[in-house]
């Protein structure tokens, strides 16, 4: 029995982990995403046009691609949200168990 409440704990703890690697991984190809704007949107300041243009350009890029960044740090933070409630209910349910073999209930 102990060993299945260990084993239950890891998995949570797995669980978790993997959470957060999947936020931070989101995190990572955000910055990945800010950067590339950045990127051209310099690039495209070096080009002979109009400031203007060269202004309006920059921050349509870097705006769609802080909206994609965003996108994917909340498509994350729901994936671990989820990865957290099935740790939780797994816990309720090893609880239960324990409660069931150990007091009887």
């Amino acid at each position: 029995m102990a060993w299945e409440v260990s084993a239950l704990s890891i998995d949570i703890e797995a669980l978790e982990r993997e959470a957060e690697e999947i936020i931070e991984r989101a995190r990572r190809e955000a910055e990945k995403i800010i950067n590339e704007a950045r990127k051209k949107a310099r690039e495209i300041s070096s080009k002979p046009i109009p400031i203007d243009e060269i202004e309006k350009e920059a921050k349509k890029i870097i705006e769609d691609a802080r909206r994609r960044a965003e996108e994917i740090i909340r498509n994350a933070e729901r994936e671990a949200e989820e990865l957290v409630k099935k740790a939780k209910k797994n816990m309720d349910k090893a609880i239960e168990f324990l409660l069931k073999e150990i007091v009887g209930i």
